[in-house]
């Protein structure tokens, strides 16, 4: 039997930070380093040796300063573009990844990683049973390939690996590796502005190698053959010194010595407690499971301390519990369940932590033993209450009977507002990024797919020492936290919105909103029918039927067969944009475009709603009970799930219909309380703009108003486009839109825009001066910030990347207005909660879409509940100018009408 060939990976190092930078959006650690480069980077390394399995592994990466290549021609990559300081800073970090993961790197002064690469080929392509893999996105290094050296290039991405032997580049490009030299010399390369041969391109570099072999050859014969026409035969006569010279510049140096022998160069075990440390600084939390490829030496004692995890069984191991419990000041808690969903699923056991490294696990039958002694406990307003994402465990505790009283710190809800740009706030994550500790994953103990089985089912345990571990490290995470929240100026709002928040939104989740599922079903074949009508008027309009869902075929239809100019239109990398921000430039231009717009309108509306409602109405309570998100929005505005509620296009016939659907109970009607245009009254305030202020309170329809002075009418003479126009213009310039943006917004030319703009901010000057400074007060900062003190921290306003600072900028002047909103309606929210619901349990708060509240109340009640929450409402923080709520009642959602 033959021995099994050994396999060398050589990394092109700057190739795949490059394509990496490229490839990911900017991903920043919580004090704002961008690590995209590094995360890309690092993941490409991580997935070659887990799909790869090298023996050996060596990174090449280029040294700083000039080549010999920039000797030999001063325009050597001088039309390369310099990426910004943040490319470059992320490399020190690349180093520190390789040196962590014991990984070699190679690079040598005055030349480049492919001349480190083809050393490392030429040293080592003749040992007997060695093959030589090159990980590059740089075609040049094709020239290196032989038997036993293969390229494997990044094609897209950074994940998506094409493996390149003699026979793909035959195929490629009808040449033999050694060719490829040849090939460039002639048709110069524009990346590392390598001329060539001017005149020359692909297809005739390619025609002249396959014909002559090689560049020598092609020179030798030139003169006597008649094969080339007389043009072609001028240009390479006139630059044959520029076609030689070109390839002393592509060709690979392959006789750097390289000191190193094959086992210098294998796969080593990694120190983990550095590997976790990096690992931590940067939070490549997904990338961690990935660090078992290596061989490790023993974890530190981060993960695997000694702990004491008691689950009590005794009756004496019981009451030690108690007692131990009544004497705290501060318990963190958290629950197991059978599923995620809070009122269908049941409680599996309950885990409590008062002491660090220490933490207590009561399972259902312990708790259900001695349900009265746990009551008190959570009842007892001495004893902080702490979790992680408590809301769920509330929710969960009160469907099993129990009250929670003074909840005061939740950790997730922490580090979303010290961080309200992250993605990833699980308990998992922010033990990582805090404590460098990677805990159990939960698939550990219920798998996954086939194999999947709920937490009652896993073993006591496992299950004891995975809800322990979480209660204790939300208690570490807790003490850490609530000084991070102190230091950064956090604690109103974190103490007097978000933290009171969680018992308003557990009740409205536990409410739910009744759904009538006839109503649905009509609405479906109006839908139904709707669609094919409109499907009907793109075929016809296309003149011919295709996949309307595919961007493939419809790009085809718009942009090859009905020739919309496409001159403003993104392109991606597949090609141009169908998305519809792009779609809506052209809708002048063609009336398929509305069609396509509406078909899409209608599509989503029957996928994300229609038909998924029924499905989701519990069968217990036969209501719907959506799921609020409090630290998924930057800005600080809640978020639904299943369903989303948030996103009805309410604007769209159909889409207002759906509301008809949502309705009250026998008894009951639904009230709904709306702000009105409370962004421009939080404009007012904050700007203190005059004419804004003044028109608010003297009740003048702003809008009439600014339409008035901006068309240089009367208001009696204000027509409803006008007014429409106006609205538009009113909202889109608190969020820095210009002429353009009011142009495609409201469809007049960009020139008239520009007036309009101009008269705008004559009427409007204090917040026009408001809205400029917020940018400069951001930077000084650090931040932007709301009324309430939210925070959204913007690094980026200081970067050199252009679109960075640009989109930083954008979030410079939206937040304070958006914040604000969002801190005013959950103030409302609160104060609904504690002045109403509280008193009237037959109240219920049920839905909170963007600035309107939607309640169920009793119908003999309405009239009182109404006044009540117009009051708490209009009153819900002091502003400059009044708030003004409409209050409106009826059965169903889109049925509503005034009532006071």
């Amino acid at each position: 039997m033959a021995d099994k060939k050994k396999k060398l990976i050589v990394i092109d190092g700057h190739a795949i930070i490059y394509r990496a930078w490229h490839a990911l959006p900017p991903l920043k650690t919580k004090k704002g380093l961008i690590t995209n480069a590094v995360y890309g980077f690092t993941a490409t390394i991580l997935k070659a040796i887990k799909d790869m399995k090298p023996d050996y592994l060596i990174v090449a990466l280029d040294e700083e300063g000039p080549t010999f290549r920039h000797e030999a021609y001063d325009g050597y990559k001088a039309t390369r573009e310099k990426q910004p300081d943040e490319f470059y800073a992320q490399i020190p970090y690349v180093k520190k990844v390789l040196e962590v993961l014991a990984i070699t790197i190679l690079s040598k002064k005055g030349f480049e990683a492919d001349d480190i690469i083809g050393s490392i080929v030429n040293r080592f392509g003749k040992e007997p049973g060695l093959e030589i893999d090159i990980i590059t996105k740089d075609f040049d290094i094709f020239q290196l390939i032989k038997k036993n050296v293969k390229v494997i290039s990044l094609e897209k991405g950074i994940s998506d690996f094409k493996t390149y032997d003699e026979d793909e580049v035959k195929k490629k490009y009808g040449l033999a590796p050694e060719q490829v030299v040849d090939f460039k010399a002639l048709k110069g390369d524009p990346s590392d502005n390598i001329k060539g041969v001017p005149g020359i391109g692909e297809k005739t570099a390619l025609d002249l190698i396959k014909k002559f072999e090689s560049l020598d050859c092609l020179y030798k014969e030139l003169e006597a053959t008649k094969k080339i026409p007389a043009k072609l035969k001028e240009k390479l006569t006139t630059y044959k010194k520029e076609a030689f010279e070109s390839k002393k510049l592509v060709k690979i140096v392959t006789d750097i010595p390289i000191s190193q022998t094959l086992p210098d160069f294998e796969i080593k075990p990694i120190d983990t407690n550095e590997a976790y440390k990096l690992f931590s600084e940067l939070e490549f939390r997904t990338l961690i499971p990935r660090l078992s490829t290596f061989s490790q030496e023993p974890r530190s004692v981060k993960t695997s301390e000694k702990v004491s995890y008691r689950e009590p069984s005794s009756q004496d191991e019981i009451r030690d519990f108690f007692l131990s419990a009544d004497k705290v000041k501060v318990v963190s808690l958290d629950t197991e369940t059978t599923g995620l969903d809070t009122v269908r699923d049941e409680l599996v056991g309950a885990s409590f932590s008062w002491k660090e490294k220490e933490g207590w696990w009561l399972t259902k039958k312990i708790i259900n033993e001695h349900k009265e002694e746990l009551a008190l406990f959570l009842k007892n307003k001495d004893i902080e209450k702490v979790g992680h994402n408590i809301k769920f465990d509330l929710a969960v505790l009160t469907k099993a009977g129990f009250h929670i009283e003074n909840i005061s710190f939740d950790t997730m809800i922490a580090s979303y507002l010290l961080s309200p740009g992250e993605r990833n706030y699980t308990l998992d994550h922010q033990v990582f990024i805090e404590f460098g500790h990677r805990m159990t994953p939960i698939t550990d103990l219920i798998g996954t797919g086939k194999d999947e089985r709920t937490m009652a089912e896993v073993e006591p345990e496992k299950i004891r020492d995975y809800a322990s571990a979480d209660a204790d490290f939300t208690l570490r995470l807790y003490k850490v936290l609530k000084e991070k929240i102190k230091k950064n100026g956090l604690e109103r709002v974190f103490n007097d919105i978000e933290m009171p928040l969680i018992a308003v939104l557990s009740h409205m989740e536990l409410s739910g909103i009744k759904i009538d599922v006839a109503e649905l079903s009509k609405l479906n074949i109006l839908l139904t029918k709707k669609l094919e009508k409109t499907e009907e008027k793109i075929y016809k309009l296309a003149g011919k039927t295709f996949n309307i869902n595919s961007p493939q075929q419809l790009k085809e239809i718009l942009f090859n067969r009905l020739k919309i100019p496409t001159r403003s239109i993104r392109s991606t990398k597949t090609g141009l944009s169908t998305a519809a921000s792009e779609l809506s430039k052209l809708k002048r231009l063609h009336p398929i475009i509305a069609e396509i717009t509406t078909y899409r309108e209608l599509s989503k509306l029957k996928s994300t709603y229609i038909d998924p409602l029924p499905k989701l109405i519990n069968p217990e309570t036969g209501r719907v009970h959506t799921s609020y998100n409090q630290t998924v929005t930057v800005t600080g505005r809640l978020s639904s799930s299943n369903p989303n509620l948030q996103n009805i296009p309410i604007r769209t016939e159909i889409g207002n219909q759906i509301r008809k659907a949502f309705v009250a109970e026998r008894e009951y009607m639904l009230l709904s309380a709306d702000y009105s245009q409370i962004e421009l009254r939080i404009a007012a305030h904050l700007s203190k703009d005059k004419n804004m202020t003044e028109a608010f309170n003297k009740n003048r329809d702003i809008h009439r108003q600014t339409a008035a002075f901006i068309n240089q009418v009367s208001e009696d003479k204000v027509t409803e486009e006008m007014r429409s126009k106006a609205k538009e213009i009113n909202f889109g310039v608190l969020y820095g839109m210009n002429a353009y943006g009011i142009s495609e917004r409201t469809g007049v030319a960009p020139e008239e825009a520009q007036e309009f703009l101009d008269r705008y901010f004559s009427k409007y000057a204090e917040l026009k001066s408001y809205r400029d400074g917020l940018i400069a007060m951001a930077r000084k900062k650090g931040y932007a910030e709301s009324i309430a003190g939210r925070k959204r921290y913007l690094p980026d306003l200081e970067s050199q990347n252009f679109q960075l600072r640009q989109a930083a900028e954008r979030m410079a002047i939206n937040m304070p207005i958006q914040g604000s909103q969002a801190d005013i309606i959950k103030i409302a929210m609160i104060e609904c909660y504690r002045k109403l619901i509280e008193k009237e349990k037959e109240v219920k708060l049920i839905l909170q879409v963007h600035d309107e509240l939607v309640f169920e109340v009793p119908k003999q009640m309405a009239q009182d509940i109404a006044s009540e929450v117009k009051s708490i409402m209009a009153g819900a923080y002091k502003l400059s100018v009044p708030l003004k709520v409409n209050v409106k009642i009826g059965t169903n959602w889109q049925e509503l009408e005034e009532l006071i």
